[in-house]
């Protein structure tokens, strides 16, 4: 070896020392902006950690999308552009529905606040006075502020409404001369489940006529007009009633006693929330059973007509089939 080999040979030897020698380090994050926020909800500030989703858009017009974590009470955003303007949402994992969200601009001294307002979702079926679903039902949402939305019911009934606000909101229908309205009160992350049943429209000039007969009557009996109408209590349409406990009825019993440990534990779950529809993520979850386990399972439920599965948008959710639910 020659001595311009020798001498090439060292230096990489002693470049190679001096490489390992110094700490290794991650490259920069490839970001030339940054945003920070101060989050928070009308409960709060939101737990250390949590996820949010985050929707930006720039200058000009391009758009981009991302997650940051919060931190003490805020979270940094970086973007390669300018942004003007952000959307946040914010998913507690341990409701079955997103939070709570916010939009604003970005050309405002940082940190940003951040008031994150409390939302949750619908899920439903509309049915007509007969029971069938009625498909192709224009099912309307309104809520305080303004917010309203306009859904067309599927083939069977269903329809959903995602990003709703956490407040006390109207669903009302109406299809081949049927109509349905109820209010109910939504709450932050709830996935709300309705049904709306419709029914025959009655005309204003029948009620006159009954308000009339009411009042003839009246007089009547009494000689004078009565002061006031009747108490008619109105019905709050769709609303499902809060889960309780279910007491199997004797064909029940015996029809669960059929069933295997796991298949039984399931049924018995679904029954407590009847008639409501359970997600089958949040059953999963509760009972603890592994996804494919319990796909499985609950495919056999139904072949075995105990349990219904449906789809609502991209949520699959299982409820009491009609055969064991009739028991």
């Amino acid at each position: 070896m020659d001595n311009r080999a020798t001498a090439f040979v060292l230096a990489l030897v002693l470049a190679s020392s001096l490489a390992f020698s110094a700490p290794i380090k991650p490259p920069p994050f490839s970001a030339n902006y940054e945003w920070v926020f101060d989050i928070s909800t009308p409960q709060g500030s939101i737990p250390q950690d949590s996820l949010l989703y985050v929707e930006y858009a720039g200058t000009d017009g391009k758009k981009g999308s991302t997650y940051v974590v919060s931190k003490d009470g805020g979270a940094t955003l970086y973007t390669e552009e300018v942004a003007v303007s952000a959307y946040l949402l914010y998913d507690d994992a341990a409701t079955p529905a997103p939070d709570a969200e916010w939009s604003g601009s970005l050309e405002t001294a940082q940190p940003i606040l951040v008031r994150l307002a409390p939302i949750a979702e619908i899920a439903g079926t509309a049915l007509s006075s007969d029971g069938k679903p009625s498909a192709g039902a224009i099912v309307e949402l309104r809520c305080p502020g303004g917010f309203e939305r306009n859904a067309t019911a599927s083939e069977t009934g269903g329809f959903a409404f995602t990003r709703v606000p956490a407040a006390k909101c109207m669903l009302s229908s109406a299809h081949n001369g049927e109509s349905s309205k109820g209010e109910f009160e939504l709450q932050q992350g709830e996935l709300y489940v309705a049904q709306l049943r419709l029914g025959k429209e009655i005309p204003l000039y029948v009620w006159l006529g009954l308000i009339a007969a009411l009042i003839a009557g009246a007089w009547a009996a009494f000689g004078r007009k009565p002061k006031q109408e009747p108490d008619v209590k109105k019905g709050k349409a769709g609303r499902t009633a809060k889960p309780t406990p279910s007491v199997p009825s004797k064909r029940q019993s015996d029809l669960l006693a059929t069933l295997d440990p796991k298949e039984k534990r399931i049924v018995e779950y679904v029954m407590h929330y009847s008639p409501a529809a359970v997600k089958v993520a949040k059953l999963r979850r509760e009972l603890l059973i592994p996804k494919t386990s319990l796909t499985r399972t609950l495919q056999a439920l139904e072949r075995k007509q105990f349990l219904k599965l449906d789809m609502i948008g991209a949520r699959q959710y299982v409820k009491l089939h009609e055969f064991f639910r009739n028991g």
